[in-house]
């Protein structure tokens, strides 16, 4: 699916890394900045979120 430049699911599986995510979605950087901000525990993320994020 590269060739189509494929978005993935946020609920679902996927092999795709941060770095993969940081080129299909452009502004993952400032989500991750915004996550940060609005949720400082972490309460609601896990280590599946955290891993695909980059956080």
């Amino acid at each position: 699916m590269a060739p189509l430049d494929p978005r993935p699911h946020w609920g679902k599986l996927s092999a795709m890394g941060p770095e993969d995510l940081a080129r299909a979605y452009p502004r993952l950087g400032e989500f991750r900045a915004l996550a940060e901000t609005m949720d400082p525990e972490g309460r609601f993320a896990n280590r599946f979120v955290d891993w695909r994020i980059g956080r």
